[in-house]
């Protein structure tokens, strides 16, 4: 079979791992760095610490600070130090809410929002509701950072909350912050504030000196977002997104508008809680006996969502099979040579265990960013067989999906080469160089008429709902 031409594109959002340019011969290219479609993992199945090694699901059932507010959203700052920094101590103190995060009422938005409010939370904190109904694809926040700092720089975020405006402070002030374990805030913060040859400071003095650079960093901790390039951001709103394994909204730096969007990834019914999740590829697929350990582990709260109480097992089975079909694909992607039953022996083959990951992520709620991934290799397994319809259809179906994480502004993007809309250009030069001209012409008359049908659905759609609340941008 020919082979597709041999491209140096860069697809950021694939899988796991970076690899090389895209082509069916050689797997789909992917990134090891964030990028608007989430945080890729590295290369390989990286899963999360086994719970046996820090503590299990019926251990923080039992804790005492089982019940403590959650945090606003999924923190980046991992185990990894700056560079002359103190090192996160393993045996530091088990760590405790402090007074000052537990806010006495509801904090107003940021800004004044038509489809939202915060609202307290039982055993959460705060979190974003709808007060009307928000329906899937829609742009519900537009925010630049309220500040931000390097990446790894949490020690840096004293200065930066200092020159803060009164109302960014209280806004700041208003989110809950908790001390990770393994991270050591004391030690970093005489670190960087306390010159170690001031003869003059005694204990007190110091205790007093990072009390509050301690709260601040605890509060950055747990609520920032990766920024890029380099950096960590939190925001007034967006980091007051509570998390859910079955997530409703998906977060997204948007480069050339220079703020972090939410869209919604599904129909958002009123009074319904607006959720993301702190969990990254595959960590998404893990069970709930090892989910619910690490969230409590890095965000100091239990988990409660549906996912999570299921006591039927029927979603840690299509979790466990998600992660199965995953890995594999990956494996197929990256041209593995290991023999392994889940990883597929054919083009066909991985169509089809591509078909099956789509149907089983949508079984599981997971209307996300992986669903873009999967409808991408299953295209492109289709246009490998040369079953050209079918790679269209099923990157169209992509394109809806990125279209509703993402927005419609994908300039950043479409710079990268990642779009779905240079999907559709890389299939269409394939069937070009396969079957001529004319052929390739005659698809791409097919696409556009499907396009503009699509369309047409999207502006009764509108219509119905008003057009106003079903603003994609």
């Amino acid at each position: 079979m020919a082979e597709i031409q041999e491209s140096n594109v860069k697809h950021v959002y694939f899988f796991i791992g970076e690899q090389a340019a895209a082509s069916p011969s050689d797997g789909f290219a992917g990134a090891g760095d964030a990028s608007r479609y989430g945080t890729v993992t590295p290369a390989g199945r990286e899963e999360m610490r086994d719970a046996d090694d820090d503590v299990t699901i019926e251990q923080v059932a039992a804790s005492p600070s089982g019940d403590l507010p959650g945090a606003g959203a999924a923190s980046t700052y991992g185990t990894s130090i700056p560079n002359g920094k103190p090192e996160m101590n393993p045996l530091a103190p088990a760590f405790k809410m402090r007074k000052k995060e537990s806010p006495s009422s509801v904090p107003a938005l940021d800004a004044a929002s038509p489809l939202l409010e915060i609202r307290k939370v039982e055993g959460k904190g705060c979190g974003l509701f709808a007060v009307a109904s928000i329906p899937r694809g829609t742009l519900i926040i537009s925010e630049a950072p309220l500040m931000k700092v390097v990446d790894e720089g949490i020690h840096l975020t004293w200065g930066p909350y200092c020159r803060l405006s009164n109302r960014d402070k209280a806004a700041y002030d208003a989110m809950y912050g908790y001390q990770p374990p393994y991270i050591d805030f004391d030690s970093i913060a005489r670190t960087s504030l306390i010159d170690p040859c001031d003869d003059s400071m005694d204990e007190g003095d110091a205790d007093k000196l990072v009390a509050e650079p301690i709260r601040v960093m605890s509060i950055f901790a747990i609520n920032n977002f990766n920024l890029q390039p380099n950096h960590l951001g939190i925001y007034a709103t967006i980091s007051r997104l509570n998390h859910s394994c079955i997530p409703n909204v998906h977060s997204a730096i948007n480069g050339p508008l220079g703020v972090n969007t939410v869209h919604a990834t599904t129909d958002i019914l009123p009074n319904e809680e607006l959720t993301i999740t702190y969990l990254g590829g595959s960590a998404s697929y893990l069970p709930r006996s090892k989910r619910i350990p690490e969230l409590h582990r890095k965000f100091g709260f239990i988990c409660q969502c549906s996912a999570c109480t299921d006591q039927t097992g029927a979603s840690d089975s299509r979790r466990e099979l998600l992660d199965y079909l995953a890995w594999g694909l990956n494996e197929y992607n990256d041209r593995s040579t290991a023999t392994d039953a889940c990883i597929p022996a054919s083009h066909a083959a991985a169509l089809t265990q591509a078909e099956d990951l789509i149907v089983t992520l949508k079984q599981e709620g997971l209307d996300t960013i992986e669903l873009t991934k999967a409808y991408r290799i299953a295209s492109y397994a289709a246009l490998a067989i040369k079953n050209y319809e079918y790679a269209l259809q099923l990157a169209r179906e992509e394109s809806e999906v990125e279209k509703y994480c993402l927005g419609t502004d994908l300039r950043d993007l479409r710079r990268l080469g990642v779009a779905t809309e240079g999907w559709f250009k890389r299939i269409y030069e394939t069937i070009k160089v396969w079957e001529g001209k004319e052929v390739a012409r005659e698809y791409q008359g097919l696409s556009k008429k499907e396009k503009q049908r699509k369309k047409a659905r999207r502006y009764k759609k509108a219509k119905r709902v008003g057009a106003a609340a079903f603003r994609a941008e």
